[in-house]
């Protein structure tokens, strides 16, 4: 299976001269001058995107380019899943690596034929080298299968030193008729056997024994005698104390009372409140008002709104004036594109009404972004515009310039502002304009920082009815300017 693969070519870049028409769906497109000499053989996919921008999904499409013409390029649009967009003059266009042709590789890849098994060699006589021992296994392998019994017998153990269990008890065997040998005497005293009837008959006192050491069991306690005994001596005083004997009765309450004793120290303030004594009956007798407690910082509940009175038929007194409200008696914007194309053209949604409304530091200010093609090297100039016409008629009364441009597409924003130092019929306007772009020192200058301008009109007159200002540029010649934003206002006004 033969593939082809499109044709590739290095720094293969340019941008749109000329957009398709419609912009979101035709298929032809114009690159700068030479760009088509840049490209590879057609068919080829190119990535087509906005200016100033990385390609994303958001602002990229990828074309197919089935023609090339000097610099004009037929294109399929859409392609590789990317979504038609809007596509204008200064986008950027470049023959990319894109998802096709990496899939095209793979698809080459892929379709190689395995190439055929080759024979099997023939069989070692040489056994290879033992590998080094593995690791000891921490899972136990399986046991194996029990063995035959041994027909020799093992070796007699040595003697146990534990004791075995005790077997069962055999049954008791006939009473032997001839008396066992009389064993040593037992060092243990054996039970005391049953007490046996007191004896009628006082046998004979035997002789004293020597006192034993060990003390008897004690016998039965006697009958309590009828006769106290004699006292005997009292023995010294015991320094262990004898247990509390049990509480006797309660005797009769006296009837003396005895002598108060002696107050004593007052204890610790208890942490405890007692409990609260039973109310005492209301006094009929109101008590003196006690002193007025300070204010409470905490609001009481609000009580409930009291029926709606009926309406008041006397006006009320007018409040005062309040103060002059807003700093912006009026905005103004652009709708559309603005193009300014190598002429002198007033910029559509600059124009602010500005009769009656004027004093000592009134502030005109404009913000517009734009940018430019490849096309034009001119210095281009500014207007501050004064009419009723809102058109290149009016007459201009503050005049810049920037410096000069560069062949190369750009963009750029532009911040004008305008503050009357005097008004009426000698009004002076101060001007000034903050101009930057995108480019280094190329496209709509030809310095990096961009461009600060100033200038002081001469005295005019801004009483007649309608007067309107505002902003005209003159990109030069070949120069094309497209204003994406205007926007204009009027602020600290009367």
């Amino acid at each position: 299976m033969s593939f082809v693969f499109d044709a590739h070519k290095n720094f293969a870049y340019s941008t749109v001269l000329t957009a398709p028409s419609p912009a979101a769906s035709g298929t032809s497109l114009v690159l700068a001058s030479g760009g088509g000499a840049l490209m590879p053989a057609v068919p080829f996919n190119a990535t087509v995107w906005a200016t100033g921008e990385s390609p994303a999904t958001t602002n990229a499409e990828i074309v197919r380019v089935t023609n090339i013409a000097g610099d004009t390029l037929t294109i399929t649009r859409a392609q590789e899943g990317s979504a038609a967009r809007t596509i204008v003059a200064g986008d950027q266009f470049a023959n990319t690596v894109t998802a096709l042709a990496l899939e095209d590789i793979e698809d080459a890849v892929n379709a190689i034929p395995a190439g055929p098994t080759g024979p099997t060699g023939p069989a070692s006589t040489v056994p290879g080298p033992t590998g080094p021992a593995g690791a000891d296994s921490t899972v136990p392998g399986p046991t194996g299968p029990t063995g035959a019994d041994s027909t020799v017998p093992g070796p007699t153990g040595p003697a146990s030193t534990v004791p075995g269990p005790t077997g069962p008890t055999g049954p008791a065997g006939a009473d032997s008729t001839v008396p066992g040998p009389t064993g040593p005497a037992s060092t243990v005293a054996g039970p005391t056997g049953p007490t046996g009837p007191a004896s009628t008959v006082p046998g004979p006192t035997g002789p004293t024994g020597a006192d034993s050491t060990v003390a008897g069991p004690t016998g039965p306690t006697g009958p309590a005698s009828t006769v106290p005994g004699p006292t005997g001596p009292t023995g010294p005083a015991s320094t262990v104390a004898g247990p509390t004997g049990p509480t006797g009765a309660n005797g009769a309450d006296s009837t003396v009372p005895g002598p108060t004793g002696p107050t004593g120290p007052s204890g610790a303030a208890s942490t405890v409140p007692g409990p609260t004594g039973p109310t005492g009956p209301a006094s009929t007798v109101p008590g003196p008002t006690g002193p007025t407690g300070a204010a409470s910082t905490v609001a009481g509940p609000t009580g409930p709104t009291g029926p709606s009175g009926a309406a008041s038929t006397v006006p009320g007194p007018t409040g005062p004036t309040g103060p002059t409200g807003g700093t912006t008696v009026y905005g103004n914007a652009n709708s559309t594109n603005v193009v300014a194309n190598a002429t002198d053209t007033y910029l559509t949604g600059s124009a602010l009404p500005i009769s009656g409304h004027l004093k000592v530091g009134t502030v005109m200010k404009w913000v517009l972004a734009g940018t430019k093609t490849a096309a034009g090297t001119a210095v281009p100039s500014w207007n501050m515009r004064f009419g009723t016409g809102a058109t290149v008629t009016d007459t201009a009364r503050c005049t810049v310039t920037g410096s000069a441009q560069t062949a190369a597409s750009d963009m750029g924003i532009f911040e004008v502002y305008g503050v009357f130092r005097s008004t009426g019929a000698t009004s002076v306007v101060q001007a000034h304009w903050d101009m930057r772009h995108s480019g280094t020192t190329a496209g709509m200058m030809n310095v990096t920082q961009g461009l600060q301008r100033q200038v002081l009109s001469t005295s005019f007159d801004v009483t007649p009815a309608s007067t309107q200002v505002g902003l005209s540029v003159n990109p030069g010649t070949s120069g094309v300017w497209t204003f994406h934003l205007v926007s204009a206002s009027l602020e600290n006004y009367v």
